[in-house]
């Protein structure tokens, strides 16, 4: 990736993991989302990270502060309130301001991006659409990443996914599927989240063919992938052609909880 791509890449990724966490909200009955001083928040009845959020920071200097201020107000408020600082953010150090004031991050993923031309990867993937099937890819996705979390909480997260705008893809019976991944596409960049294989079928090279599989079909619009991930999936998706941008860290004020708060 040539290194303007790359520096653009880093606006594509804040953008489209914005969109992703708008997208599964929009799903969730009483969230609002607005725009206060320069960035998007999102206020719910959830528990989730998707449903009391602050993220998107565009602020002018003479912003900052006042937008701390609304931040520290917000957070002790709500006890499980989620500050998302992402590479791209104005100004560039907003996550030391947001320590200067008692919040701490819980949790940081890395970002990746990949335009690599990738030649055409037939998983037998397909779309899903239907709802009842959207909502067992739901459930399997949240029983994959979120299996640490109550019945409820993952039916919570679930639900949202099937209800949400994002694009859903499947391998398998799409009620016992063998893989899937969660895409949230935009004119610019197609975002890869969710990506998950049953445990039965791993180790056989199943993910890598379906990351592959997304590259070439982006990659036929003339769009980039993007994702984030743990540290410890980098090398992974590296191989796969995927070069770090930047990062996004989950801020709380409080001891919140530190299990799954990224989706």
């Amino acid at each position: 990736m040539e290194h303007r791509a790359l520096s653009n890449a880093v606006q594509l990724v804040r953008s489209n993991a914005l969109a992703t966490y708008v997208g599964l909200v929009g799903a969730v009955e009483g969230a609002v989302v607005s725009k206060p001083i320069g960035f998007t928040l999102v206020r719910g009845p959830g528990v989730f990270s998707f449903c009391n959020f602050a993220a998107g920071f565009d602020l002018a200097p003479g912003e900052v502060d006042a937008a701390v201020d609304f931040l520290v107000g917000q957070a002790t408020e709500c006890f499980e309130f989620y500050v998302f600082s992402i590479s791209g953010d104005e100004p560039a150090d907003f996550d030391k301001r947001l320590e200067e004031r008692g919040f701490q991050c819980r949790q940081s993923l890395v970002s990746m991006a990949s335009s690599a031309p990738v030649e055409e990867k037939d998983v037998g993937a397909r779309v899903v659409t239907e709802p009842d099937e959207r909502l067992a890819v739901g459930d399997f996705m949240a029983r994959q990443f979120f299996w640490r979390m109550g019945r409820e909480a993952r039916q919570g997260i679930a639900a949202a996914t099937a209800a949400s705008p994002h694009t859903i893809w499947v391998v398998g019976d799409g009620r016992d599927p063998t893989a899937a991944v969660m895409l949230v596409e935009q004119p610019e960049a197609v975002g890869l989240f969710n990506l998950c294989v049953a445990t039965e079928s791993r180790g056989k090279g199943l993910g890598s063919d379906l990351v592959r599989a997304v590259q070439s079909a982006a990659s036929r619009t003339g769009r980039p992938v993007v994702l984030q991930c743990g540290e410890e999936l980098a090398g992974w998706y590296s191989n796969l052609d995927f070069e770090r941008v930047g990062s996004i860290g989950a801020f709380t004020l409080a001891q919140a909880p530190t299990d799954d708060i990224l989706v």
